[in-house]
């Protein structure tokens, strides 16, 4: 077949390898932008009297756990305060291990959970709020580039909590070590584009059509000229594949049923070394670092639509230190920060640049339409491939497409049996049996001394509090 791929992303890129490399199938890639790789890009890296370096700016590399560090903010600029004995502190701590135990319950009764949000969750079960907004819900926004205010507490409890024992966020012990491309991600894009002929990829290109006819399916470019295909592979962000689908003349019911159900947020990523968006303590340096900051105030914001209950964190600003991650050593390259979201601009003398991505919101309405997918897939003779078609991430984008091209129509036969990510959860043994029985005693113990396990008035110890991630994942 000749087949046109649409979006050289993670998922586009997998889907061209496995067809080019173990198929006879002719492909031809579509990208609106002037380089390939979507949120796969990887820049240079250099300053004066430093050696240059290879940077991810927006690959979504994995984390864990131990490799976060968090510092809550009001004003302009990270604080920490060494406040002494603080409730809120040690409410957290203990909050922590309660969920990375009990959270996998929901999982064993997955079918009795429904769309509860995992701010009902945290609401049924009494967590603190200094769990909710010093812990969860800033990694939960940093891990999906999602703002504090729009979808955290919004989120679906189980597909939370399923991506956080996927990944072995809920293990209090013998947690994985994760892996990077030497160089960068650049490295694979290259290697998959090298067996690409020149003449195939199509950079600065973009579809805005797509109509399907009897024996094929029509693209349409910005500037007017059409091709014909056998097949396509719309390897897209949601919104802009149904939009092209729609200016085609038609979007069936169950193309708008499964595409139409997703929202997306833009997140800004700069590429820095100025340190004051890292930590104050240089100690509490880790991968992965949030910021948060505060209104002060618990009230939803207006217009907002949520059934969860609302948090005083507004914003949250992440840091990726790339010498952690990617494995470059500071005295060969000074600091090599990437931030997403940053609350003040870096200073522009250690600026070396700004690219815009987006993201999608996980919801109840996005994750609900998931299932649907199936019923779209293939038909009309065009598939669809995303990292929105499961959790966002950059695995879920390349596992979307080896998913879709090792089935028919393209029955590709790959050079590794496919693997899926999810993780059974498994009963618990006596030593977790042991360990709820002692969490919920002491949760019954503590829930009567409410006023002082809370601390004083709201807000006191906010910024001492704010640490306890970096106590919690320091280096």
């Amino acid at each position: 077949m000749r087949i046109a791929i649409v979006g050289s992303g993670v998922s586009g890129l997998g889907a061209t390898w496995l067809l080019k490399e173990y198929s006879g199938h002719e492909v031809n890639i579509y990208e609106k932008g002037d380089y390939p790789g979507g949120h796969t890009h990887t820049v240079k890296f250099g300053r004066l009297g430093k050696k240059s370096c290879d940077v991810d700016t927006d690959s979504s590399p994995n984390i864990s756990a131990s490799d976060s560090a968090n510092e809550k903010a009001k004003g302009d600029k990270p604080k920490s305060t060494d406040e002494g004995f603080n409730p809120r502190l040690y409410r957290m701590v203990f909050d922590v291990l309660r969920f990375n135990v009990f959270a996998k319950d929901l999982l064993r009764a997955e079918e009795t959970v429904g769309k509860m949000s995992i701010g009902e969750y945290l609401e049924r079960e009494g967590y603190g709020d200094g769990f909710k907004e010093d812990y969860l819900l800033p990694m939960t926004a940093a891990i999906w580039s999602t703002a504090a205010d729009q979808a955290a507490l919004d989120f679906p409890a189980l597909t939370l909590i399923r991506f956080f024992h996927n990944h072995h966020l809920l293990q209090l012990t013998g947690k994985p070590k994760w892996l990077t491309v030497q160089g960068g991600a650049k490295k694979y894009v290259d290697a998959i584009l090298s067996k690409v002929p020149k003449e195939n990829l199509h950079l600065n290109t973009e579809i805005t059509a797509v109509r399907s006819l009897p024996n094929g399916v029509e693209l349409t470019e910005a500037g007017g000229a059409k091709h014909i295909y056998d097949h396509v592979i719309l390897a897209t962000h949601s919104d802009t594949t149904l939009a092209m689908l729609r200016a085609g003349g038609e979007a069936t019911m169950q193309e708008e049923k499964a595409l139409g159900s997703w929202s997306w947020s833009k997140n800004e990523a700069v590429l820095h070394w100025d340190e004051r968006l890292m930590p104050t303590r240089r100690r509490a340096y880790s991968a992965w670092n949030y910021l948060t900051s505060t209104s002060g105030a618990s009230a939803p914001k207006q217009g907002a639509k949520s059934t969860s209950p609302s948090s005083s964190v507004d914003t949250v600003s992440l840091t990726y230190d790339m010498n952690i991650l990617q494995h470059l050593p500071e005295s060969k390259h000074g600091p090599v920060l990437v931030t997403l979201n940053p609350p003040f601009p870096p200073d522009p003398l250690k600026t070396l640049g700004r690219w815009t991505y987006t993201h999608p919101m996980m919801t109840a309405e996005s994750v609900s339409s998931q299932p649907l997918l199936p019923s779209i897939q293939n038909r009309r003779h065009i598939s669809y491939a995303g990292a929105w078609t499961k959790y966002g991430f950059h695995e879920d984008g390349f596992t979307s497409a080896m998913r879709l091209v090792t089935a028919p129509p393209f029955s590709v036969k790959p050079p590794f049996p496919f693997m899926p990510a999810h993780r059974a959860v498994e009963k618990k043994d006596m030593v977790e049996e042991t360990l709820s029985a002692v969490l919920g005693s002491m949760q019954m113990v503590l829930l009567n001394a409410e006023p002082v396990w809370q601390g004083v008035a709201p807000g006191a110890g906010r910024e001492r509090g704010g640490e306890a991630a970096g106590v919690l994942g320091g280096k």
